[in-house]
């Protein structure tokens, strides 16, 4: 299992896709179980929980060793799998500000800066600076620069 994080915007998907491909593995989007788990139980009760994180591990056992997962942002996702390789990727914040510009169809510049900060604040909330950390201090974990 090949677990690849990154920040808003820093190619996260696009990078474990290709990886995917090139190994033959499944791609999994933890954003994707986070949505079928809320659909069952109210996003207020899940964010922050412990329960969570079970729900998110439950699955990617499921899913098998040959994977590559993306966008896990809570360290205790990692943990859960502590054979996995590791791959951080490294974009400056501007870099990853015109990807999402780009991505949204809002014009006014102001409020995608808002929109922009307010998600990066929610990400360090979940604890994706603690992510960050422990792949780098992690033997089975690298740094990309996209």
């Amino acid at each position: 299992m090949i677990f690849v994080c990154g920040e808003l915007g820093s190619g996260k998907t696009t990078y474990a896709s290709q990886l995917a491909r090139t190994k033959g593995y499944a791609l999994v989007e933890v954003s994707d179980i986070i949505k079928r788990a809320l659909g069952q139980i109210e996003r207020s009760k899940l964010q922050g929980h412990p329960e969570l994180d079970t729900i998110v591990i439950h699955e990617l056992i499921e899913a098998g060793h040959d994977t590559v997962v993306s966008g896990a942002r809570q360290v205790s996702i990692l943990k859960g799998f502590p054979l996995a390789e590791l791959v951080w990727i490294e974009v400056p914040e501007e870099e990853r500000f015109r990807r999402l510009s780009k991505r949204v169809d809002n014009k006014d510049p102001d409020k995608t800066r808002d929109a922009f900060n307010i998600a990066q604040l929610r990400d360090q909330e979940l604890g994706l600076g603690e992510v960050k950390s422990y792949i780098m201090s992690s033997n089975k974990g690298k740094i990309v620069h996209g």
